[in-house]
């Protein structure tokens, strides 16, 4: 999940730190083991580029995901796959799917992006996402725009921030009363860790009331960037902007690791708990 791909430009994070060759290396290994790709969303980074732009400059990453026949399950920078102007751009397009669920080994896995539970990103919040488009590009400097320097926006940035943060400590005090229970067995090291990011929190609530009334055994997610896994039915194959790009390998069984991608190869990485 979130490779992010953009226009090529320097801007592009995926043109840094030979990103590119290190997914072509992970797609030879796919194929050669006949393994099954699931792209769990912000693929493309259609927040910041103009989509025609990003699949021009990644068209060659986008016709081996198609050859692999991956499935594809958009994220909130690339919700936009999903209109017609879009999906017939690239035949990929025609592949993208919903969140599912998918039953592997005894464990029924549901396979999202993860900004569906999110309280600010979440798609519930439609007239806000063409708001956030434009917070990001004024926070990104976005190219050819001014609007950093507009005292308007500056005004919806600080009203955006005071309303979202109201919101933010109610869904705080309901989520946390659901989910204490998860919390049970844990020591002390290990809840005020994973009570520090108050957003991861809220989102792991989300995950674990759904567990517990039985939609799934498992969610598998990215959206956070933070790599990782929790209580064995949360984990979240982080992203490909940071230093080390990450994924989830699956078996048959259903057992689950969180590897990183290096030059030499796969190597299994250890984060138990998102920080």
């Amino acid at each position: 999940s979130d490779l992010h791909l953009g226009n090529g430009s320097p801007k592009d994070l995926f043109t840094r730190g030979g990103r590119e060759n290190l997914l072509y290396r992970l797609l030879d290994e796919i194929e050669r083991t006949s393994a099954r790709l699931i792209l769990l969303g912000d693929i493309l980074e259609l927040w910041r580029y103009r989509p025609a732009d990003v699949l021009e400059r990644w068209e060659d990453v986008l016709d081996r995901f198609y050859e692999i026949d991956a499935l594809y399950v958009p994220g909130n920078h690339d919700a936009s796959v999903r209109s017609p102007g879009l999906r017939d751009l690239h035949p990929l397009l025609k592949n993208i799917r919903a969140p599912f669920c998918l039953t592997i080994g005894a464990r029924r896995f549901k396979f999202m992006h993860g900004h569906e539970v999110d309280p600010i990103a979440g798609e519930g919040w439609g007239c806000v996402s063409p708001l956030l488009r434009v917070l990001a590009g004024a926070l990104e400097f976005h190219p050819e725009t001014c609007l950093v320097t507009s005292d308007r926006v500056s005004e919806v940035l600080a009203e955006t921030a005071e309303q979202a943060m109201r919101i933010w400590h109610w869904l705080t005090r309901r989520m946390n009363r659901c989910m204490d229970p998860a919390f049970l067995g844990l020591n002390d090291e290990k809840i005020t860790r994973l009570k520090r990011p108050i957003r991861i929190r809220n989102m792991l609530a989300r995950f674990y009331q759904d567990r517990r009334e039985g939609l799934y055994d498992a969610a598998v997610t990215g959206h956070t960037h933070k790599a990782g896994c929790f209580g064995g039915w949360y984990y979240n194959s982080g992203c490909w902007t940071q230093p080390v790009s990450t994924f989830l390998k699956i078996s048959p069984a259903g057992q689950v690791e969180l590897l990183n991608w290096l030059r030499e190869g796969a190597c299994r990485n250890a984060s138990i708990v998102l920080q």
